[in-house]
């Protein structure tokens, strides 16, 4: 029995632990595809390639912000302790006695009920959920934002540098596009441009399928006609 107890309680942990780092994922795809001008929903992606780069953004970006967490409360739970013994040692030094007041028997009464202890305990389960919600979305899902859109702004500024390395996509008909790849489909590529624009690329539409590198802002980039905006009709 206490086998199974702990196997539960551990695939209850690991579930837990998976369910955060998707957690993560879903808030970093949406701050840095939503900052690029697409929609997470066009770019599919795995469970379980959720999970695996959650667990990486965890541990890059939130493990630091729990650590700070951790130190502060056992600081304060040590600060708080001495405080209190202090405080006890001063009164009985100043002959302060400190008594305990006995509970008034309503109270007493009250505290045996079944039904009021059940209700207590749902109380503090409901409240403890809330309050765990809250503190996951403020340490899970705030770093993943500011993640997402830090990664955002690096790329719109590699794309408007003058000295950072681009992709040279090669089109039928004798059109290029300059930019950086964001992510791909099975027939299609999403490229940001050195435009500041989101291309769709349909995979059909390549010269070739190896992109050149070239220099973002100094190369050419001759215009065509269906990668003037980014394609949303057939996503």
């Amino acid at each position: 029995m206490a086998a199974l107890f702990s196997t539960v309680g551990t695939a209850t942990l690991l579930s837990l632990f998976a369910g955060v780092c998707y957690y993560y994922t879903l808030h970093y795809r949406e701050a840095y595809l939503g900052r690029l001008g697409l929609d997470p929903a066009m770019l599919p992606i795995t469970m379980q390639e959720a999970i695996a780069k959650g667990f990486e953004g965890i541990v890059l970006n939130v493990s630091w912000v729990v650590a700070i967490l951790t130190v502060g409360t056992l600081a304060y739970i040590v600060l708080a302790w001495g405080g209190a013994y202090a405080l006890q040692k001063l009164f009985t030094n100043l002959g302060i006695s400190l008594k305990v007041r006995t509970p008034h028997p309503a109270l007493i009464e009250l505290g045996r009920n079944e039904g009021f202890r059940a209700s207590f305990i749902a109380a503090l389960v409901a409240i403890g959920g809330t309050f765990l919600g809250g503190l996951g979305a403020v340490l899970v899902g705030g770093p993943a934002d500011a993640a997402g859109n830090r990664a955002a702004e690096a790329l719109l500024a590699r794309v408007n540098s003058t000295s950072g390395i681009c992709a040279r996509y090669e089109l039928k008909g004798g059109s290029t596009l300059i930019g950086w790849p964001i992510g791909s489909t099975a027939d299609r590529q999403f490229v940001l441009g050195n435009d500041n624009a989101t291309h769709v690329i349909k995979l059909d539409d390549l010269q070739r399928l190896n992109a050149t590198s070239v220099l973002c802002q100094t190369a050419k980039t001759v215009s065509h006609s269906r990668l003037g905006q980014t394609d949303r009709s057939n996503s």
